[in-house]
């Protein structure tokens, strides 16, 4: 059972123009059939959350060769550079 704050609260941002949300005995949470009736003796409502977005992280990993230099790739290096050893400490971060 929500507090009156909370039960406030989602009619406001109802009012605001917000999604909310339903749910009625434990089943899943639902967008309501058309305005909802805000009956909370049948069912518990809540402002529907924002999508999270998931970020993803590209790695560039670092290699030096027998030579000095580096070179970087996103896959793990072929001929001819098997001769290169791993250094992540120069590896590169971008997140897209």
């Amino acid at each position: 059972m929500k507090t009156n704050e909370e039960k406030l609260a989602i009619y406001r941002a109802y009012l605001e123009g917000k999604e909310i949300e339903i749910k009625y005995a434990g089943g899943p949470w639902v967008a309501p059939n058309g305005k909802p009736s805000f009956d909370y003796s049948q069912y518990d409502y809540r402002i529907k959350p924002d999508r999270i977005k998931v970020r993803t992280m590209t790695v560039a990993k670092a290699y030096v060769m027998p030579e000095g230099y580096i070179f970087w790739t996103l896959t793990e290096p072929a001929y001819p550079y098997k001769e290169a050893t791993r250094a992540p400490e120069f590896d590169l971060v971008a997140n897209p």
